[in-house]
């Protein structure tokens, strides 16, 4: 009688390939603190963005440790074409160190990007990226997400992505993976979604799905972002109020709880005991 809870629609596909029973597989999102992921004021924005060096600039921000579900080959490569025609152009990662004692971040993130990008592209983008790998708490991380300009996310597999839903919380437009996880709580008023197929990784034993985004429709959109004003003005009022009414912690207990006492009655219709 156990029952799976999964936090999107992706994850529990993955669970129904392995031969979980679908009536045993359940969906419960995620959800942010609107008391702490929310959007500042135009001044706090401003001011914030001066204190970390970022005025002149056009911030895109990446939220996780440099692991290879998060497609960070995809996103140095289309930025490495984005600075080029905008010298202005930014990219900020933001990892923790911490989570993965022994492990260097910085050599990982040198390794992908001798990898992955030519000489003169390295070079482009030597001065124009940032990672911070410090541990920070929730309420230093929106900062973050609230001086950044747009939010970029061209994952390859994601349970959920809770850096996007954070994101879209703190007023940022969004471009992320098509087909994936932030399918079930991304749209057209605040997020772009970046074309992918869907392939078997062969990297493992078992056929594990993974999705491929089209680095040209990536560059496209992560230009179209920055010559976009009015939809980054659009995104930072309705991705905080769709956040708000649909997705908070709260909104998750209640889905947690109803889930329970769904599970209750089906038990007690079967002729179970009542659990103590």
């Amino acid at each position: 009688n156990a029952i799976i809870i999964t936090s999107s629609q992706w994850s529990r596909d993955g669970f129904l390939r392995s031969g979980a029973d679908p009536d045993r597989v359940a969906i419960v999102p995620h959800g942010v603190d609107p008391d702490i992921y929310k959007p500042l004021s135009d001044e706090e924005k401003n001011d914030l963005r001066c204190d970390l060096g970022w005025e002149n600039d056009f911030i895109f921000l990446n939220v996780g440790n440099p692991t290879r579900n998060k497609g960070l080959p995809f996103l140095f490569k289309a930025f490495a074409t984005v600075v080029e025609r905008y010298p202005n152009a930014k990219l900020v990662l933001k990892g923790v160190n911490s989570l993965f004692p022994g492990k260097d971040f910085t050599a990982e993130l040198n390794k992908i990007i001798g990898n992955i990008l030519t000489s003169a592209e390295i070079a482009r983008i030597e001065k124009r990226f940032c990672y911070i790998g410090t541990a920070m708490s929730f309420a230093e991380v929106a900062r973050l997400y609230q001086a950044a300009d747009a939010y970029v996310s061209p994952y390859i597999a994601e349970g959920f992505n809770l850096p996007v839903l954070e994101a879209i919380a703190c007023g940022l437009p969004v471009i992320c993976t098509k087909g994936g996880s932030t399918d079930d709580f991304t749209n057209a008023d605040f997020a772009w979604r970046i074309d992918s197929k869907l392939e078997v990784d062969t990297e493992y034993e078992e056929k594990l799905l993974r999705l491929i985004p089209n680095i040209e429709h990536l560059i496209a959109l992560m230009i179209e972002i920055i010559d976009s004003p009015s939809f980054v003005a659009q995104s930072r009022q309705k991705g905080p109020v769709f956040v708000e009414h649909h997705y908070t912690w709260k909104h998750a207990v209640d889905r947690l709880l109803d889930l329970f006492q769904a599970t209750d009655r089906i038990t007690y219709a079967n002729g179970n005991s009542k659990p103590n």
